[in-house]
């Protein structure tokens, strides 16, 4: 079940972006890339197809979003879950 409404594909372009850790694509990567995610030679457009790339939450995204900051936030509830900040 998700409450994403954005489509597939501008999902998975934002996760292969927040994974990439060669030079010049960020300057903290906030997902581990476990996979090709691509290279800094084409600037990241040569990524493995997404079904074959996995990611996870880089242990610093939690230091630098640490969750007691996620109080001062108001959430969105979508059918009784918490699915994103309000805007």
């Amino acid at each position: 079940m998700s409450a994403y409404h954005h489509g597939e594909a501008s999902l998975m372009s934002t996760i292969v972006n927040l994974a990439q850790d060669y030079v010049g694509s960020n300057n903290i990567n906030l997902l581990l890339p476990i996979g090709q995610f691509g290279t800094r030679l084409q600037g990241g457009k040569d990524s493995a197809s997404p079904r074959y790339i996995f990611t996870q939450l880089n242990p610093v995204t939690r230091a630098l979003f640490p969750s007691v900051d996620e109080n001062v936030l108001r959430f969105l509830y979508e059918e009784n879950q918490r699915i994103e900040p309000e805007w």
